[in-house]
């Protein structure tokens, strides 16, 4: 798709990511993971056991109230970003990024293709009787 095309479905998840990823509250987040992940990129890194991304997203979830306090403290709010602090469409660039600014620990966590079209789903419809 070109850009055009693109503009005629609205934002994609990379760019909603890359304006959040700029937010003073969202910085913090993402050092948060990093620091997360760094515990898992050592064990990785020995045993070439990859990490899981949801399970750091979902720590920082279970954190975010410290993670807020943090944030305060240093003069910024983890605000809410099109309805949600930490969106879930976001856990999987929130990898890649920790991977791009660490090229040592490429491979630490599984990635798919962004935006390929996966197989053929097969569809079943189920009419109520009227």
């Amino acid at each position: 798709m070109n850009a055009a095309q693109l503009d005629l479905f609205g934002e994609t998840h990379q760019q909603q990511f890359d304006q959040w990823k700029e937010l003073p509250g969202s910085r913090q987040v993402l050092r948060r993971a990093h620091s997360i992940a760094s515990i898992y990129a050592a064990r990785f890194l020995k045993s070439g056991q990859r990490a899981s991304m949801r399970l750091i997203w979902e720590l920082l979830r279970y954190r975010i109230a410290e993670v807020r306090r943090e944030c305060r403290r240093r003069g910024v709010d983890v605000a809410k970003f099109e309805g949600y602090r930490l969106n879930n469409d976001f856990h999987a660039y929130v990898a890649r990024h920790i991977m791009d600014r660490h090229p040592e620990w490429k491979g630490l966590f599984e990635t798919r293709e962004v935006g390929k079209v996966r197989g053929k789903r097969k569809v079943i419809v189920i009419q109520e009787p009227v």
